[in-house]
């Protein structure tokens, strides 16, 4: 039996000035979206430094989290990186499709 595979849009989250290891971004962030009731995956990205790396169901607006980042780090910055990913690794610089190696 096959389904249909989730689709994932992934998103970087950076500051040029302030440490965002350490403050439990990553932890805050995924309880804001159960909270929610948000789909999201999160972690701490490991090809750059300082970078907490998210993703949501393709096509699915991000408003949400960018008003939770910008209150808990203001000054933070929010960047998609990938659009339509079947199972995405968020650590990894490296994303591995089908189709592709990103």
């Amino acid at each position: 039996m096959t389904h249909e595979l989730l689709t994932w849009d992934v998103y970087d989250i950076g500051h040029v000035d302030e440490s965002l290891i350490g403050i439990s971004l990553r932890g805050r962030l995924r309880k804001h979206a159960v909270r929610e009731g948000l789909n999201l995956l999160v972690d701490n990205a490991t090809h750059a430094e300082n970078c907490v790396r998210f993703a949501v169901l393709a096509d699915e607006s991000i408003a949400a989290q960018q008003g939770f980042v910008e209150q808990a780090v203001p000054g933070a910055t929010i960047e998609r990186r990938l659009q339509g990913v079947v199972n995405p690794v968020l650590s990894k610089l490296s994303i591995v499709t089908n189709e592709a190696k990103y």
